[in-house]
């Protein structure tokens, strides 16, 4: 039902910040953390389509 597409939906967001928080560069600059976010998410989506 209803409740478990949002709690499906929750699951996947807790799974996509798990994955980019373990995979975050802590010690780079803001320009280089935005382009990383940038390709992060696209490789990230490209993934998703194709499984």
């Amino acid at each position: 039902g209803e409740r478990n597409a949002i709690e499906g939906w929750f699951n996947i967001l807790k799974a996509r910040l798990k994955r980019f928080w373990k995979r975050f560069p802590f010690n780079a600059s803001k320009e280089s953390v935005e382009s990383w976010i940038t390709a992060f998410v696209a490789l990230y989506n490209l993934e998703v389509r194709i499984s």
